[in-house]
């Protein structure tokens, strides 16, 4: 044993030994990555669209939306929104 590997108590010091990792091992932890990568980004898309929902331009917005959409229906105008709309069936009855 050479003096670099003993330690001054005279004792012998145990080099760490490198273990080789299993395919396995590589594929689970690049799996666990992923999932973690995958968790993070959901989390930071509800945070956003939880926080964008609270602003005000978003409120306007969806109030003027709201308030365009009603009073087409109202006035029964709009072609395009009454394509939309279901038609109900028409039923022949002989009696």
């Amino acid at each position: 044993m050479s003096a670099d590997q003993k330690q001054p108590n005279g004792e012998e010091r145990m080099l760490p030994v490198k273990r080789r990792r299993s395919l396995a091992w590589h594929v689970t932890r690049a799996g666990s990555w992923a999932i973690g990568g995958v968790l993070a980004l959901v989390i930071l898309l509800v945070g956003g669209i939880t926080w964008f929902t609270t602003t005000a331009y978003f409120q306007r917005r969806v109030e003027r939306r709201l308030c365009r959409c009603w009073r087409t229906r109202l006035a029964g105008g709009g072609g395009a929104w009454r394509a939309v709309q279901p038609v109900a069936p028409e039923v022949e009855v002989d009696g």
